[in-house]
């Protein structure tokens, strides 16, 4: 257990939280009787020695009087006494060149340095405090040093108490952080669950990412990538903590079958003297199941058909459907949040988050003629197990994901050709009879010299003579076509207007 000290200076007046004079952990104490302080009308004393940053010599400052209730608990109200601190209890200024040694490194030194003296602070305290008829007392030592890796002040807190009926009490010292920072961590595996494509698995697979943040999130380093070839992954093997990459990646201490050669959450809380850290820790790719009627379990397939389309062959009953997209599995991604307070045990998980996706799986294209209008095949689409098949509704398809609305192009109704003669409109047919073997003559000579075959849209009679008229198909173009010393031949060339009527819906 760990002990707290809640200390305001204003001025002479001054409260030293009484939780300072209890320090409840496993500490190394000296044998006495034991009774609480916690307590109306008890008195307590507080000895603090502090050491500014780089200072040589430091200051003690001496809080007693009455234990009373606060807004914080039991508090030391002061009095006005003016007892030399130094002479009641001090130890040595530990040596330290800032900047040398990180958090853990200086805990170390401190427990070496400072735990020794612990009996004879303990014992002149207990004394004084007895001489002085106070109940209880503590002595606070803190000194203000910057660790490696860091560009801020820390502070280093060792405290010691005596208890009321003479016992002493004190724990290890801890390097306190006023604006502390915490190690943000992102892990994505390298494996995929078994039977899947290995090309199936993350972006970033096997890689640890790590940055520095302070308590709100903000960023106080770029990202670094560490490639670790998936040594944290999830374990393959039947029975095994799934939690056990985890576990490594926050301390590789807690197991010695944990994978080496890459960094953990503990080597880099150490490294940048952070107070923990947050692990976002990505599970390997599963396939979702479903339950089988006959017990087993099923992966679940998924399809997405991305592109719908109907194509228009100049005609309303001669259409084109093409139906595209990619079919492959559900999979289940899974993202576990940690929170790891570099303690020596596994972090805590405190988060679950779980999405499914689309593999990245077989693509299909297919095409079918249809004479359906848009409206009839807007639920529709080609069944990519069964291509030939009738077009079916994507309710019958297992698995869809995604269906794109389908949209229309090319020609989107039928053609019709109009000649107006003289007047007279005609519209032009494929039934319309053919005219072969046709000679030019007449106005524009277009076709001297070569026959042409017209497909006849109507005739006209005029001035004694009957015309017909009708489409070059090879050109496209209009003509009258009249009879001219025994034989049918192209007279004047006419405009052929055309049209294109929408298809119904």
């Amino acid at each position: 257990m760990s002990s707290n000290v809640f200390i305001k200076h204003a001025k002479r007046a001054a409260q030293v939280s009484g939780l300072a004079l209890l320090i409840g952990h496993s500490a190394t104490h000296a044998a006495g009787p034991t009774s609480a302080i916690g307590k109306k009308n008890r008195t307590a004393a507080s000895v603090i020695e502090t050491i500014p940053l780089n200072a040589t010599n430091a200051t003690f400052t001496l809080f007693s009087g009455a234990v009373g209730y606060s807004g914080r608990g039991l508090q030391i109200q002061p009095d006005n006494n003016t007892y030399g601190a130094t002479s009641i209890a001090s130890v040595p200024i530990m040596p330290y060149s800032n900047g040398t040694k990180t958090k853990d490194e200086i805990v170390t030194q401190a427990t070496n340095f400072l735990l020794p003296f612990a009996t004879d602070v303990g014992d002149s305290l207990k004394a004084w405090i007895a001489t002085n008829n106070y109940k209880a007392g503590s002595f606070v030592y803190e000194q203000e040093l910057i660790p490696s890796g860091v560009n801020r002040v820390m502070k280093l807190v060792w405290q010691l108490s005596v208890a009321d009926g003479g016992r002493i009490m004190y724990g290890a010292p801890r390097v306190i952080d006023g604006d502390p920072t915490y190690v943000y961590i992102t892990y994505t595996p390298k494996a995929v669950a078994a039977g899947l494509p290995s090309n199936w698995a993350f972006a970033d697979a096997g890689i640890l990412k790590w940055q520095l943040r302070k308590r709100d999130g903000t960023p106080q380093t770029d990202w670094t990538n560490i490639n670790t070839n998936g040594a944290y992954d999830e374990p393959t093997a039947d029975g095994s903590d799934p939690n056990f990459g985890a576990n490594c990646l926050a301390d590789k201490r807690l197991s010695p079958t944990c994978p080496t050669g890459h960094t953990d959450a503990h080597t880099l809380i150490s490294a940048t003297s952070s107070n923990g850290a947050i692990i976002d820790y990505t599970r390997k790719l599963q396939p979702q199941y479903t339950a089988a009627s006959d017990g087993s379990q099923q992966p679940n397939m998924a399809i997405s058909f991305d592109t719908r389309a109907l194509h228009h062959n100049n005609s309303c009953t001669n259409g084109t459907i093409r139906t595209a997209g990619r079919y492959g599995l559900t999979l289940t991604n899974t993202f576990d949040r940690f929170v790891f307070d570099d303690t020596l045990t596994p972090p805590n998980i405190v988060k679950r988050t779980t999405t499914n996706s689309f593999s990245p799986t077989q693509g299909f294209d297919y095409t079918q003629t249809t004479a359906l209008s848009i409206s009839q095949i807007q639920p529709l689409v080609i069944n990519p197990f069964d291509p030939t098949g009738p077009l079916v509704s994507t309710s019958v398809v297992p698995g869809v994901q995604y269906t794109a609305p389908i949209y229309e192009d090319g020609d989107t109704g039928e053609k019709r050709e109009f000649i107006n003669y003289n007047g007279e409109y005609r519209v032009c047919t494929s039934s319309d009879p053919w005219i072969p073997n046709l000679y030019a003559h007449g106005v524009g000579f277009i076709h001297w010299g070569r026959t042409s075959t017209v497909q006849q849209c109507g005739s006209h009679f005029w001035w004694g003579t009957d015309y017909s008229f009708g489409i070059d198909r090879a050109t496209g173009q209009g003509w009258t076509v009249h009879w001219y010393y025994g034989k049918q031949t192209l007279q004047t060339p006419v405009t052929v207007q055309r049209e294109t009527l929408p298809c119904p819906q």
